[in-house]
């Protein structure tokens, strides 16, 4: 019987040591694979510290431009600070929007246009207020004001994760179209559809 005993006693101790080798090797792997990084402090020591990020750090957005064809829309990427401030960020995107594509691209908001506000409410939705040259100094047409009507929606959406709808202002009012044909009474979707 002492026999017995001392063979499971054997056979329990094993399992044990076993398991914490396991543990350590598994929390070693963990360590030095980069859940910390190891800096020297100012007497040449290392300290394991989790590096935060910049505080100024720039994030890639994707501002949507038509292209040459007035076919589709298609991402620019740009830098905008400060994504931590959704609806400051959501003014710099809407600006970088108005001031137009650095590339070949093609711009989607009529010049002059100014951003009045932007503000968030509930359900997610951004409130984009614009000033009236949007809709005085568009050019018309269904394709053109469909474009410029997502060029701000989809631009929103798909860069600014507290957004999941855009309802567009002019001048403060609330209107039925920019230019006569898309209506944007309510808040708007992203549409995929015409992104390429």
């Amino acid at each position: 019987m002492n026999n017995s005993i001392y063979e499971y006693i054997k056979r329990l101790s094993t399992r044990w040591i076993g398991v914490a080798l396991l543990f350590f090797t598994v929390l070693y792997a963990g360590y030095s694979n980069g859940f910390a990084q190891t800096n020297p402090d100012s007497n040449g020591r290392s300290i394991g510290q989790i590096l935060p990020e910049p505080v100024d750090a720039e994030y890639p957005v994707y501002l949507y431009f038509v292209d040459k064809n007035n076919g589709y829309l298609i991402g620019e990427a740009g830098e905008i600070r400060d994504k931590e401030n959704t609806p400051g960020y959501c003014r710099r995107i809407v600006e970088a929007l108005i001031s137009g594509p650095a590339s070949g691209l093609t711009r989607t908001i009529p010049e002059g246009t100014e951003l009045r506000a932007v503000y968030l409410g509930p359900e997610r939705t951004a409130y984009v207020d614009l000033t009236g040259e949007v809709s005085s100094n568009h050019p018309g047409g269904v394709r053109t004001e469909l474009m410029t009507v997502y060029s701000i929606v989809n631009t929103l959406i798909l860069n600014v994760s507290g957004v999941d709808r855009v309802k567009l202002l002019i001048d403060g009012q609330e209107a039925d179209t920019l230019a006569g044909h898309i209506d944007i009474r309510f808040p708007l979707t992203a549409d995929m559809l015409l992104v390429r």
